[in-house]
């Protein structure tokens, strides 16, 4: 059934948009609001104007911020943003959710057999939550279920759509590939060198990338030891043998005399 659009005033319509703006936390576009509110689009864009001058003007940790692909948002100030950052992950998701929601993430659709093989038993409360906040919905499948992901999901954590989501995915895959190259580069260093070899992490596109095998002062040094150490000893043998020669020929005199 289709809900009629009231009439109020320009400041209660400021009032119920900035309400539902602040409970959503997330991008809303003007016809969205509109429905929600059930206010005529032209009362809600007079609201949003008010309501852009009112913050801006005023001495608030919050801002009204407008794109033109994604809507308007209330949000807290970028100055902070780091204050907030401290709360935030003891109000919202907990680890477990959020890693069972990232495999869902990863492979949906996806049957809840094999999120539950990924992530065992525990996984059950997980998807029961994220079904009740609305990341995900369920439907039957044989004897297990198939979930997908939610509009909820992607609004929640900005995500235009799966593509973009893909290629987030992809990202986050190259980047593993990456470290793993790193740790194939580590294992086929020298075991002897180890203890002294250097390793170098260097940042390339934004991300730690490149991985460099020093060998150090100390190794050098050593190095030089070992190549000066050979020559050093036959020096030694040869004064040694000298030494025993110069023996030898005393005791010859003293019995050639003795006879």
């Amino acid at each position: 059934m289709r809900v009629a659009k009231r009439e109020v005033s320009a400041e209660e319509a400021a009032k119920q948009v900035e309400a539902v703006l602040f409970s959503s936390g997330r991008w809303m576009t003007e016809n969205e609001l509109s429905r929600l509110c059930r206010l005529k689009e032209k009362s809600v864009k007079e609201a949003l104007v008010f309501l852009s001058k009112k913050y801006e003007n005023s001495d608030t940790a919050l801002e009204l911020i407008n794109d033109k692909n994604k809507g308007w948002k209330l949000t807290v100030r970028q100055k902070y943003s780091e204050t907030v950052r401290k709360v935030v992950p003891q109000t919202e998701l907990n680890k477990s959710i959020i890693e069972t929601l990232a495999v869902i993430a990863w492979k949906a659709p996806v049957l809840q057999s094999e999120v539950i093989k990924i992530r065992t038993n525990k996984a059950y409360d997980d998807i029961k939550t994220l079904e009740e906040e609305g990341f995900i919905t369920k439907e039957k499948s044989g004897r297990t279920y198939l979930i997908k992901l939610s509009k909820k999901f992607f609004s929640y954590f900005e995500i235009e759509n799966r593509e973009n989501l893909n290629r987030i995915i992809k990202d986050i895959e190259e980047k593993q590939k990456n470290k793993k190259n790193e740790v194939e580069v580590v294992n086929n260093v020298n075991p002897e060198q180890k203890s002294i070899v250097e390793y170098e992490i260097k940042e390339k596109d934004g991300s730690n990338s490149i991985m460099e095998v020093k060998e150090p002062e100390e190794l050098n040094k050593n190095k030089d030891e070992q190549e000066n150490s050979p020559k050093e000893g036959k020096d030694e043998r040869e004064k040694q043998m000298e030494n025993n020669n110069q023996n030898s020929d005393k005791q010859e005199m003293r019995v050639d005399n003795h006879e």
